[in-house]
């Protein structure tokens, strides 16, 4: 998109999790839907709600909030507003809050689900880049649990890495 090639880029996230068995994170799919419409917006065609409107279906059920104070300040801050107020839902109402306050830098997003314990505790090891099976033997759980607690985190979080995840901890205070 930087670089202007919008065609290029709805190339590139068209059909992102649609194959079948494929699962992709909500947050990846709703970031690729939010590429399509910006990628829809510098093309300067209007049909940038379909993708919008995905990537809010798609957000509303885990209340994922981070990928759309990402785009603030871009061409998709209309076509996003018209698309908010349109929808009478808890990711609306979360969103008009944060989407509202032009100029404003985003204040870091409040956890809607909080974290466990234990999900506490994988998210502190993340800072050191251990691998899911150091971790694991750390916290003595298995491999698997490790996985399924980064999932949670990341859910919870509205995130899809560990860097991302270790960043968003720090600013909610969580993580050192």
């Amino acid at each position: 998109l930087a670089a202007g090639r919008t065609g290029a880029a709805e190339r590139a996230v068209a059909g992102l999790g649609d194959a079948p068995g494929e699962e992709t994170d909500v947050v990846v799919r709703v970031e690729a839907a939010l590429v399509e419409a910006s990628a829809l917006a510098r093309a300067g065609t209007r049909r940038v709600d379909a993708p919008l409107g995905r990537a809010l279906d798609l957000a509303a059920a885990e209340r994922v909030v981070r990928p759309f104070l990402a785009v603030r300040g871009t061409e998709l801050d209309e076509p996003l507003a018209r698309a908010v107020a349109r929808r009478d839902d808890a990711l609306a109402a979360l969103l008009r809050t944060h989407l509202d306050a032009p100029g404003r830098a985003p204040e870091p997003v409040p956890l809607v689900e909080p974290l466990t314990e234990r999900e506490l505790a994988v998210l502190a090891v993340l800072p050191s880049m251990a691998s899911n099976a150091e971790v694991a033997a750390d916290l003595f759980v298995s491999v698997n649990t490790v996985k399924a607690h980064l999932k949670s985190v990341y859910r919870k979080l509205g995130v899809g890495s560990r860097r991302e995840a270790v960043r968003r901890g720090r600013e909610l205070g969580v993580v050192p």
